[in-house]
């Protein structure tokens, strides 16, 4: 786009606090009026439930009864969830984009405008989008083959790819106690799926091992893996608290696991082993 480019070329001078106004205030004149005014009640009403229960907010407060001029049961615009905070907005995002995955028309507005705006905030904001999930603007060749690439390698496991991306959105909005679960439900799933049985995960190492065919001391690290993030899996009196690093560093171990056991499952599918 034009002014993309034109940003490019005479970059601005404004903060970072500004650059997220003018994000916010962007999402909020695409997006968020896009879903107030293009869907009926009741495609809004389901969605702003599980934005809800996602954010842990009562969905009552958004969805009115006889809210509307004839009595009628209405919304409040979706402006109203997040209430300015940038986070929280994120967070939307990424779950309308999830509710919403088989309406293409509004993925693709959403995919669009959220670039878009990355884009012209110059770098500033520090986040990326990919595959509908936003990124700390990090180290881009550890997040492209760690995150970006595990992710397209969990296409035949619908439920294991959504904890995953959970596992993200929840680090990236700040709901850290959220990560260590998400990430256990992918692996264990992941596991269950492959070796197509219901066992939990410590009950299929043995298992995954043999299907695997690595060396001994892989199989170590992932025994030790296992007891490390369901420690994460509920809350515990005696449980160590994450910093922030250390929760990136099981978001990456998890991926890691995720994308090997993919690996190998995509090489036996193709007949390569």
């Amino acid at each position: 786009m034009e002014y993309n480019q034109f940003i490019k070329n005479f970059p601005s001078n404004y903060s970072y606090d500004q650059e997220v106004e003018f994000f916010i205030n962007r999402v909020y004149n695409s997006i968020f009026d896009y879903f107030d005014n293009e869907f009926y009640f009741e495609i809004r009403r389901d969605a702003i439930a599980e934005i809800c229960n996602n954010l842990g907010l009562r969905k009552y407060a958004y969805i009115i009864e006889e809210g509307g001029e004839y009595g009628e049961a209405i919304t409040r615009p979706i402006a109203f969830i997040p209430n300015g905070d940038f986070l929280k907005i994120l967070g939307v995002i990424v779950i309308l984009r999830q509710h919403f995955f088989e309406n293409e028309k509004f993925v693709s507005l959403i995919d669009d405008k959220v670039k878009q705006f990355i884009d012209l905030s110059n770098g500033k904001l520090n986040i990326r989008w990919t595959n509908g999930v936003f990124y700390p603007a990090g180290d881009s060749l550890l997040d492209k083959v760690l995150i970006e690439e595990t992710l397209s390698y969990l296409t035949d496991f619908k439920n294991e790819k959504m904890d995953l991306t959970n596992a993200l959105s929840n680090y990236q909005a700040g709901r850290y106690p959220d990560v260590g679960p998400n990430c256990f439900k992918c692996i264990e799933g992941l596991t269950r799926e492959i070796l197509s049985n219901n066992n939990n995960l410590d009950n299929n190492k043995a298992e995954i091992f043999k299907y695997m065919e690595f060396s001994s001391k892989w199989n170590s690290m992932f025994s030790n893996f296992i007891p490390y993030i369901h420690e994460h899996r509920h809350a515990s009196e005696g449980r160590h608290d994450l910093k922030n690093n250390e929760l990136e560093s099981m978001l990456y171990m998890t991926c890691l696991f995720v994308r090997a056991i993919c690996l190998i499952y995509i090489d036996k599918k193709n007949g390569v082993v």
